[in-house]
């Protein structure tokens, strides 16, 4: 007599008894830490389109069973940033239809387990939910409360199944909460909290999967190894609570490859995409070969990172790389070699496992829908109220005017200040053109000021889509990417084409571009 069997998130879960099963097929994961869908990334996929970011790795990303990266922005058009709740000076936000560059780039699956998805508060990330469900992305380490950010996600690979659990360590303002959407963290500084609440969530998790692997996001910046704190903790998330992998990210720059009782851990995965603006510019695309017994082998593929694309490294960045990547990878004890222009790591094989006693029914699948590119509502960007309204309208020669203006200074929760400036405008014919808008701040005088280049709308609203007679507002920080230095500064606003200004006729401009006001900065505190 067959057994009734029930489906639980996704998985047919049959009280069968006990049965044996080898190793099966083994199949790939393809995993590429971080991506970047914000601020100069608009750039290239209005000039290129979608397909172009991922292009370059069409061949590597479509050989694996499924691929995954880490979405470190949030793609929503609703939501403002409030400096003095967070401790981070970026924000980034990408517009929703650049979801397409994830399906037209073949990323099955991306973690939304980061300090930057929170950036613009719980109902953007709400909104990015619903455009990644839409478009049929898979997504884990964010939920609206905390019971779905915690929750795994699982895909099959070869003829395992594989569940992905996410967690950040950095990022707590984001925080999901039992009823607050949010991000699923856990600090490091409570290591025996952490380790137990990774180790039920696995438990569960082996219920229906083979295999288990941590998607991990890190705090720790720059380029040098893994700290022996971190070293010990991820030691500890594989020996007791039993993942089968450690795949960090979060510090910009690849580290080195750990082996711990068989088991891989990628101290830090690097970037998969990147906007230009800093960074590391050489990463690894990670393929690990999986059957159900765990990870049998970690291949390193380096690639190179271009404004708004990755592509394949060439043969001299490829050295170069590999020889570094081997190097931080012996320091942790991991013996990697090199073949066929990729970094190789052969693993012991795990002993055999006894089946989950679920049985796997693939995910179901739909049409994928993409957000409206030219939806736009009446005001753009969000509310007017609190703006000062700019009498007469400052007007432009390309029927573009300013109508309101608001400047704030902040204090960051890490102590930092930033300015935030809040600008509302409209136009009275289509502008054909996309305006940058270039915002600077200085002491009163001074001269060649580094600006801060963004599009209007913070970044979601280029001038190309406004529609004559509706409000757009931006509401820009500054304070991450300008010097703010204590005492009296002027904010100024250039409207540019390209390089080329484009001056107020009325009134006419007085000197670089608009002044917005003069705002006091606080002395740091000592």
């Amino acid at each position: 007599m067959r057994r009734a069997c029930a489906l639980v998130a996704g998985v047919v879960v049959a009280s069968c008894g006990n049965r044996s099963e080898d190793a099966g097929r083994a199949g790939t994961v393809a995993f590429g830490g971080e991506i970047l869908l914000a601020r100069r990334t608009h750039y290239q996929i209005d000039a290129y389109g979608f397909e172009r970011p991922f292009a370059g790795l069409a061949r590597w990303l479509d050989g694996a069973d499924t691929s995954v990266a880490t979405l470190e922005a949030v793609l929503s058009d609703c939501g403002v940033v409030d400096p003095g709740r967070t401790v981070e000076s970026f924000f980034y936000r990408g517009r929703p239809e650049l979801v397409r560059v994830l399906t037209e780039g073949n990323i099955d699956v991306v973690t939304l387990a980061n300090n930057h998805v929170g950036d613009h508060g719980p109902a953007a990330l709400v909104r990015m939910l619903d455009v990644l469900d839409a478009a049929g992305v898979g997504r884990v380490g964010a939920g609206r409360s905390l019971r779905e950010a915690r929750a795994p996600l699982y895909r099959k690979v070869g003829d395992a199944v594989v569940a992905f659990v996410a967690v950040s360590t950095v990022g707590a303002d984001s925080a999901a909460g039992r009823k607050r959407a949010g991000i699923f963290f856990h600090t490091e500084a409570k290591a025996d909290e952490l380790v137990r609440t990774v180790a039920r969530l696995v438990r569960a998790a082996r219920r229906q999967a083979h295999v288990v692997l941590l998607l991990y996001h890190v705090s720790q910046a720059g380029p040098a190894q893994p700290s022996p704190s971190r070293r010990t903790i991820v030691r500890r998330l594989i020996r007791e609570a039993k993942v089968d992998a450690v795949l960090a990210d979060g510090s910009h720059h690849f580290r080195g490859v750990e082996v711990v009782d068989g088991r891989p851990v990628l101290h830090d995965a690097g970037h998969l995409l990147w906007d230009g603006g800093g960074g590391g510019k050489r990463s690894f695309l990670w393929m690990l070969d999986v059957d159900r017994n765990g990870v049998r082998a970690v291949r390193a593929r380096p690639v190179e990172l271009r404004p708004g694309r990755t592509v394949p490294a060439g043969a001299a960045a490829a050295s170069d790389v590999l020889a570094d990547l081997l190097a931080k990878s012996s320091k942790l004890g991991a013996r990697l070699t090199i073949a066929d222009g990729e970094a190789r790591l052969a693993l012991v094989p795990q002993e055999l496992r006894a089946p989950p006693k679920g049985v796997f029914r693939p995910h179901a699948t739909r049409t994928p829908t993409f957000p409206d590119p030219n939806a736009q509502p009446e005001a753009a960007g969000g509310p007017t109220d609190d703006l000062e309204l700019v009498t007469p309208p400052l007007a432009f020669p390309n029927g573009m005017e300013l109508r309101g203006r608001r400047l704030a200074v902040a204090r960051t929760a890490s102590g930092r200040h930033a300015i935030v400036v809040s600008t509302a405008w409209t136009t009275s014919v289509p502008v054909g053109e996309s305006v940058t808008f270039h915002l600077s701040v200085g002491p009163p005088g001074a001269q060649d000021v580094h600006p801060d280049i963004h599009l209007p709308g913070d970044w979601l609203w280029p001038t190309t889509r406004w529609r004559p007679g509706r409000t757009v507002v931006d509401r820009y920080s500054l304070g991450a990417n300008v010097v703010l230095t204590p005492g009296q500064n002027d904010v100024r606003l250039s409207l540019r084409v390209g390089s080329r200004e484009i001056p107020a006729v009325s009134p006419p401009d007085q000197g670089p571009g608009t002044l917005l006001g003069r705002v006091e900065i606080p002395a740091a505190a000592p």
